[in-house]
């Protein structure tokens, strides 16, 4: 039969077992799970992202842009999705202009500082259009999950609806606007 010391010894050794082993998980936890930005910047790839994700509902500049005329990227078009400035603005990120990537070219237009992913999809959650960084991409429709796969530092995510002509119908679309830090 055990006195009650060791009892008491072999309770308390358990117990600073476990909390040795808690306050262990939570420190590695924290490491690998924290942010790796300052609030201040992850604020700020907040706001840029809402500012593009707004920005997009705009008919940009100048009113009937194409390739070559673009000097401020909008998609929306009287409160309508303009698929052919959504395709314009997908080829211009695909592009590779006197040395500048069509990528950062679009990075540009849109007044970014962080990278950036838009996805533009219809009702039935397929992906229309992928907008951005095309070097994650096999066959040129980026996803949530090359965005995933990439394990940016930070990452804001906005979404918005809009309509969309489709077959002299109006058909609710979503775009996604994704800002991050690699």
């Amino acid at each position: 039969m055990l006195d009650k010391k060791g009892q008491t010894m072999v309770f308390m050794s358990v117990l600073a077992v476990f909390v040795f082993l808690l306050a262990f998980t939570l420190f590695f936890d924290y490491l690998m799970v924290s942010p790796r930005v300052s609030t201040d910047e992850y604020q700020f790839i907040q706001q840029e992202n809402s500012r593009l994700a707004d920005a997009l509902l705009l008919p940009g500049v100048p009113l009937g842009w194409n390739e070559d005329t673009v000097l401020r990227i909008g998609l929306v078009d009287n409160n309508v999705l303009n698929t052919t400035k959504a395709g314009y603005f997908q080829s211009i990120s695909q592009e590779n202009n006197n040395g500048e990537t069509g990528y950062e070219r679009g990075k540009t237009l849109l007044g970014l500082f962080y990278e950036y992913l838009i996805i533009i999809e219809d009702q039935n959650g397929d992906n229309l259009y992928s907008i951005g960084d095309y070097q994650y991409s096999d066959e040129g429709r980026l996803t949530e999950e090359h965005i995933t796969n990439l394990k940016p530092a930070t990452i804001t995510i906005q979404e918005r609806t809009v309509l969309r002509r489709e077959n002299n119908r109006f058909e609710p679309t979503k775009i996604k606007v994704y800002t991050y830090r690699r």
